[in-house]
């Protein structure tokens, strides 16, 4: 199986389990996919995932800056590629790689695949406390 796991907000957020997940899928021969919109030398450069293994990375913004594609530089210095080519190159690698399933935190890269996908979210729970009394 090809499983394909988003960097910022899932591996970077979750290194801990994630770590584990990877080396239990691998340990029964399945490959793991790196697939993120981040630099390569991002998430080469971040401890929190320092000890993650995997067989493939893709980065959307090497990809899409290696073919030349215009884009513009936004006011925090990062690039900033057309929306319809940022939002649907996920799902395309994945389709073109026979991914089995993505594991992503983005609301909307989810609608432009075929390939399986898997929204990982963080859901916070409030405690509720009842006031119980007794008859």
């Amino acid at each position: 199986m090809k499983i394909g796991i988003d960097y910022h907000g899932v591996l970077d957020k979750y290194p801990k389990f994630f770590k584990v997940f990877i080396e239990s899928m691998r340990a029964k021969d399945n490959l793991i996919y790196i697939i993120t919109g981040a630099p390569m030398s991002d998430f080469t450069q971040d401890p929190s995932v320092r000890g993650i293994t995997y067989d493939y990375f893709y980065s959307i913004t090497d990809d899409l800056i290696s073919t030349s594609i215009p884009y513009e530089i936004d006011e925090k210095g990062h690039n900033k590629f057309d929306d319809a080519l940022w939002n649907t190159a996920k799902a395309l690698y994945c389709s073109k790689n026979e991914i089995d399933m993505m594991i992503d935190d983005s609301e909307i890269y989810g609608k432009f695949f075929v390939t399986p996908y898997i929204q990982f979210k963080e859901i916070k729970h409030e405690l509720i406390h009842e006031n119980h009394t007794s008859p």
